[in-house]
């Protein structure tokens, strides 16, 4: 082997090139993510019961919801959340299940629930969950000179304009959730 690589250089010296350059293009399509997303498939079912305490929307509404996920084909788990107007619903599928399947079985059962009339209940956008990663609250000196109402301002004509220019920020929860807290 050695005696062929001194009897030939041009040809080793251009495999070599061959194999970088093979090397390079590679390299140049292959999909690096610095946080691998090893979450399975989940579908979020976001619902507004405005103006109704947390026991109220909890109890007309997650739980039917629940109710009317629990024993679905290939969900692993359900998880819920309930504050003051707002429910959410999480179904966790099996990693190898369809996202779009999982999205339509769900539709189609929400069909079923029982619901007061004016909850308005959406799927969330298809979004694993490294979505759920930023949540802010305006906090800073010169917002504690300001009253709520200027905050509320701040926050609905400044900060969400902003954010919702940045590349796969979905504007679905800022309509929902009031990040000052008014």
């Amino acid at each position: 082997m050695l005696s062929f690589i001194l009897r030939h250089p041009l040809w080793v010296l251009a495999l070599a090139f061959a194999v970088c350059a093979v090397g390079a293009v590679l390299f140049t399509q292959m999909k690096i993510d610095a946080y691998p997303d090893i979450s399975g498939v989940q579908v979020q079912v976001i619902t507004s019961f405005t103006c109704r305490a947390a026991e109220e929307v909890e109890q007309q509404v997650t739980i039917p919801i629940e109710r009317i996920l629990a024993g679905m084909p290939r969900a692993e788990a359900i998880r819920s959340r309930t504050i003051f107007g707002l429910s959410v619903v999480q179904v966790l599928f099996e990693p190898e299940v369809d996202d779009y399947w999982a999205r339509n079985i769900v539709f189609q059962k929400l069909g079923e629930a029982d619901l007061p009339g004016d909850a308005k209940t959406s799927l969330a956008s298809l979004s694993t969950a490294y979505g759920e990663i930023f949540r802010y609250v305006i906090n800073s000196d010169e917002s504690s000179k300001l009253d709520e109402m200027a905050l509320r301002e701040l926050n609905d004509w400044s900060v969400i304009p902003r954010l919702l220019k940045v590349k796969g920020v979905v504007p679905l929860l800022f309509d929902v959730l009031d990040p000052i807290g008014l």
